[in-house]
């Protein structure tokens, strides 16, 4: 089954994994997936069986999966080690219902359904009363659809809680579905906490994420600015709902647009602290500068220093934000489909990820 024999994949192959039994005979298998032995990012064709089926789970037999950028710093430990080895990733997923546990009652086989970054929440912390139920706070729980215990959407098949699998709204073609558990959610929880009717709204990196934030600012009714480094990409910006454009390596281009936005929404993971500082200085009195592209570990990096004294004189604010909740997911694929707010999306068969995922990396 490997295709390699050095002692950490021997290491890997011996040690059962703590929920999924890894075989090697295809015909022994009840799934399979595209996986990882170690942190290399080399891909590894995975057999496997499930545990039976729980009493308030979903097994999905998977249509499409998307590929997300924050997969690769999973597999190759960036965020931290993984202790239990393969790991199948993948936390944007639509597929078709085929096991129901037996406490379920509002899925039936048959059914599409859909899953993204989280796989439970206690439903009983402040957070989860409030609605914020993805900043749940037991920590008990593995929350997250795939890491050391349980595995995502690069299988052939899903099994997983079923409080989080959502109904597809009619309309959505499956193929973009799956990114808009990721990409999709990540811009429309910022809009909607701190999008007002009126501001003027700057996106930082428009890429797999900030397009979408583009195409649902301008359903939302505002004035979205799109920052880009490529004067190329300017009259496709425009085409997805941009009002305007400013191309940042033009001389001047973000000394001109200071003190000008209600929100400015960051996409992009690293900045230079001068990079920063005159994206900051773009930021109208009293507004608000959204972090949503995730910088590198904390310790990695130069820094930005800050001038706490501009904080104070002009009361602007710098806030993170992390996908969304439950209920907001629910809001945000009706709201896609009311207004065909949908990700451009390059498509591969099954067989051909490898190929998807070089072209990720």
């Amino acid at each position: 089954f490997l295709k390699k024999t050095t002692s950490h994949q021997i290491k890997m192959e011996t040690k059962p994994h703590p929920t999924y039994t890894v075989v090697k005979d295809p015909k022994d298998a009840e799934a399979e997936g595209w996986g990882f032995y170690d942190n290399s990012g080399k891909i590894e064709k995975v057999y496997f069986k499930f545990p039976p089926v729980g009493d308030d789970e979903l097994r999905i037999k998977t249509t499409y999966a998307g590929l997300c950028h924050s997969d690769i710093h999973t597999v190759t430990e960036d965020w931290g080690p993984i202790k239990d080895r393969p790991i199948l990733p993948g936390h944007e997923i639509i597929g078709i219902v085929t096991h129901v546990g037996k406490n379920v009652t509002d899925w039936k086989v048959g059914e599409k359904a859909g899953f993204g970054c989280f796989r439970d929440f206690c439903g009983n912390c402040k957070n989860c009363k409030k609605g914020d139920d993805h900043f749940c706070q037991d920590q008990t729980l593995d929350r997250f659809t795939y890491g050391n215990k349980h595995w995502g959407g690069y299988g052939s098949s899903v099994q997983q809680p079923a409080k989080l699998f959502f109904r597809i709204p009619e309309g959505i073609p499956d193929e973009v579905v799956p990114p808009l558990f990721c990409a999709g959610i990540t811009s429309y929880s910022p809009i909607k906490a701190y999008v007002k009717p009126g501001d003027k709204v700057g996106c930082i990196g428009v890429g797999g994420v900030g397009h979408m934030a583009v195409q649902m600012l301008k359903a939302w009714g505002v004035h979205v600015t799109a920052f880009t480094s490529s004067k190329d990409k300017t009259e496709e910006l425009k085409k997805m709902g941009a009002t305007d454009v400013i191309v940042t390596t033009e001389e001047g281009a973000l000394e001109k647009a200071a003190f000008q936005y209600d929100v400015l929404l960051n996409f992009l993971p690293e900045l230079s602290s001068q990079q920063f500082h005159k994206f900051f200085n773009c930021l109208a009195t009293m507004g608000t500068w959204v972090q949503i592209g995730a910088p590198p570990p904390e310790g990695e990096g130069k820094g930005i220093p800050f001038n706490l004294t501009s904080f104070v004189m002009t009361e602007r604010k710098l806030v993170g934000s992390l996908v969304g909740p439950k209920q907001r997911i629910i809001e945000m694929l009706d709201f896609s489909v009311k207004h065909k707010t949908y990700p451009i999306c390059e498509v591969f068969s099954y067989e051909d990820f490898p190929k998807a995922w070089n072209r990720l990396k």
